[in-house]
Order: structure tokens, then C-alpha cells, then sequence
């Protein structure tokens, strides 16, 4: 599983709490089943994706591409009487008997027979996922099971033969030496990609829509998965996403709301302004208490070099004065002694003076999440029509500052 930021984390169990709550009723079997083919299809998307960890925008751009949860309910009941209405069909999946019969004979095509087996395998316990009446999930599991023996099998064959014919293991890297510190972070610039489509994209993403749908109360008339899929796309056509480019990393956002309610407008647009603006706060705080959490931890493992090397120092300095051994030798070593020790010191005061600008930043939530956002102008009620049809617009001003500085 890829690793997620805690926000990302959160968004992902709200979005399977809430397909767990739409299918309330069902049995507990199908219930699960359905939400791990959620999880399977949120991991397998995020496999795809560059970084060590997945942040909630990009966790929330993938749950506003998958709909709301409410789609799983209308999906359910449909194939509940579809169900119904046609007769059941016996049919067996071909991938799955491919899948068993290529698996047995890699006896004979070795991996060239377990591999396609696999393969096969997997694709037929995906169809019979998606469709329930197909049959052959029990020949496509054994076909996999076999195939994965055999795959392990011809690969211990091949590290045999390998050994035989005289190639060199793989030698296992050396640990680096102990008073070697580990390099400060390097703050890296980065692009923050203000295009309006982007912004766009982020800012009108499915969780803040469905956040400012819930705080203005505006479903109290959504019975369906389609009543809430037309609500978003009402929201959307009804809202625009300026950018204008100030220069030194700054670009000011302008979100305008058109509607027939000018009150309504104008608090579309502050909750809109609002949510972005705090969930960016947040993340920006979660990655510099990281970077809090590292910078102390390599302080402390660059406070132990210097007391493990004075004792070393103590026992060179005693057998110089007692004249025992080689003085050249030992002098030699109390100079590269000495040496580890400042150079443990000095990384280990960098550290200090960098985390204690760190913290200081966290106290008053300046931290370096590679932007800084902040409302400018909220949002008014218009008193006058935005066009002859009788709308009107609100607009909230949004400043957007790069910082040039990522987290760790």
C-alpha cells in the first residue's frame, strides 16, 4: 500500500464510510466486497503515481473521478433486478480455464506456460467481479496457484544454474561510516502549476463541493445518486476560476458564483474561498511538523558521535602521555579523531539552528508546503443583476503564493 498523508488517509475512510452507508441494508458479504473493490481501484490508481507519499489533493481528485458514493446504491439495485427479470446464465469465464490449463502445462513450456496462466488468472477473477452470474472463479484461483508454484520453481531452477556456471552474487552495499552525518534537506524549487485548469481542478474538486453542499445545507432535496451528481454539475457551470499572474510567485484567484439568489451566490463563493484556503493550511502544517520530526531525529544521532569520539580522544591522549605505542600512530588518530568530532558538531548545530527556524514557522503556521494561500476580498451580496437573465455574481479574491520551498 502506498503511503498517505493523515488528510489523505481521512478522505479515503470518509469516502468508504459513506459507500458502506449507501448500501446499508444489504448483506454484510456484498457490502465488503463492493468497498475492497473500492480500495483495490483507489490503490491501483495511486500505484501509478510519482512521490513517497499521496497528498489529500491528489487523494481527493481521485475520489471526485470516482463519483459519489450514492452511485454504488442506484448500481446495486439495478443489478438487483436485473437480477431479477433475466434468467441466470451458466457460463464459465475462457480466461479462467486458460488460466488452469496453461498453469499445468508449465511442466512441459515451463515459464512460458505459468506466466500466461497468471496473467489469465487474474483478468478472469476480474470479470467475475464485475459480473456476478459468469462462472470459473474457483479455475481461475487454481490456475494462479499454480502457475505462482511453478514460477517459483523455474526461478530457483535458474538461480541454480547461474550459480553453476560461476556468476558473482550481488554484494550487499557497506554501511556508511558513523561519523558521517546525513546531509541537511536542500529546499527545491518547484512549479506549482497555477493554470486555471489545474486550479480549477483543485479547487472545485468532489470532497470541497461536497463539503460546501453539506455547510449551506443545499441537500435537503437530493434523494439519488443522480440528484447529487446533477447538484455538482450544477455547481460547477455556475462557478469560474480566474488567475491573474502578479508576478514573484504570486498569482491572485478570482471564484465568482453565478446565480439567480445573490445571498445564495455569495455564500457559494466565501465557502468555496474558505475550504481551499484551510485545507492548504493544513496540509502545509502536516508536512513541516515532518520535517520538525526529521530534523530532530538526526540533531540526536549527531549529539552521539561526539561523546562516543571524546571518550576515544581520552584514551588516544593517555597513551600519548604514558608514551605507549607508536606516538606517530596515535597522533595521526587523534587528528582524524578530532576532525570527526567538529564535523559532527558543526552538522549537528545546523540542524539545531534549522529546526528551531522550522518550529519557529509551525508556531505561527508559515510553514513551507511549496504555496501560501489567503482570502483577500470575501465575497459581497451583488445588489445588481450580472446579465439581462436576472443572475447574479459573487466573486472572492484568493492570493496564492509559491514559497519555492517543498518539504522533505
Amino acid at each position: 500500500m502506498k503511503p498517505r498523508t493523515a488528510e489523505a488517509s481521512r478522505l479515503e475512510e470518509s469516502y468508504v464510510a459513506r459507500v458502506r452507508s449507501a448500501l446499508a441494508g444489504r448483506e454484510s458479504s456484498e457490502v465488503d466486497e463492493i468497498v475492497q473493490s473500492v480500495r483495490t481501484h483507489i490503490e491501483e490508481e495511486l500505484s501509478g503515481k510519482s512521490g513517497e507519499e499521496v497528498s489529500a489533493v491528489e487523494m481527493a481528485n481521485l475520489l471526485d473521478q470516482l463519483g459519489p458514493p450514492e452511485a454504488y446504491l442506484e448500481k446495486d439495485n439495478a443489478d438487483a433486478e436485473a437480477s431479477q427479470q433475466t434468467p441466470a446464465k451458466s457460463c464459465t469465464s475462457p480466461l479462467a480455464i486458460i488460466s488452469l490449463v496453461c498453469s499445468l502445462l508449465s511442466v512441459v513450456l515451463g515459464p512460458f506456460g505459468c506466466i500466461p496462466g497468471i496473467v489469465c488468472g487474474h483478468v478472469a477473477l476480474g470479470q467475475c467481479r464485475r459480473d456476478r452470474e459468469l462462472g470459473g472463479r474457483s479455475l481461475a484461483k487454481a490456475g494462479m496457484i499454480i502457475g505462482y508454484v511453478f514460477v517459483t520453481w523455474w526461478a530457483l531452477i535458474g538461480l541454480v544454474a547461474l550459480s553453476f556456471i560461476g556468476l558473482k552474487s550481488v554484494r550487499s552495499a557497506r554501511a556508511a561510516p558513523v561519523a558521517s552525518a546525513p546531509p541537511l534537506p536542500t529546499p527545491q524549487h518547484t512549479n506549482s502549476g497555477n493554470s486555471e485548469a489545474a486550479l480549477r481542478s483543485e479547487i472545485l474538486s468532489w470532497t470541497n463541493l461536497d463539503n460546501v453542499v453539506k455547510q449551506l445545507k443545499l441537500d435537503t432535496d437530493l434523494k439519488t445518486a443522480a440528484d447529487w451528481q446533477s447538484k455538482y454539475e450544477t455547481l460547477r457551470k455556475a462557478i469560474t476560476v480566474k488567475v491573474a499572474d502578479q508576478g514573484a510567485g504570486v498569482d491572485m484567484i478570482e471564484i465568482a458564483v453565478t446565480d439567480k439568489n445573490p445571498m445564495l451566490a455569495q455564500q457559494i463563493a466565501n465557502a468555496i474561498a474558505d475550504n481551499y484556503a484551510s485545507e492548504t493550511a493544513k496540509a502545509r502544517n502536516d508536512d513541516l511538523v515532518n520535517e520538525v520530526d526529521f530534523l530532530k531525529k538526526n540533531e540526536a544521532d549527531n549529539l552521539e558521535t561526539p561523546k562516543r569520539t571524546d571518550a576515544e580522544l581520552a584514551n588516544v591522549k593517555s597513551q600519548i602521555q604514558s608514551n605507549s605505542g607508536d606516538l606517530t600512530a596515535l597522533g595521526a588518530k587523534e587528528k582524524d579523531l578530532q576532525k570527526t568530532r567538529d564535523e559532527a558538531e558543526e552538522a549537528r548545530e545546523q540542524y539545531h539552528k534549522t529546526l528551531l527556524a522550522l518550529q519557529d514557522k509551525l508556531k505561527d503556521h508559515s510553514g513551507s508546503h511549496g504555496v501560501q494561500v489567503e482570502i483577500v476580498a470575501r465575497a459581497l451580496i451583488p445588489a445588481l443583476p450580472y446579465n439581462a437573465l436576472g443572475d447574479y455574481r459573487a466573486s472572492a479574491l484568493i492570493k496564492r503564493k509559491d514559497l519555492g520551498l517543498v518539504a522533505r
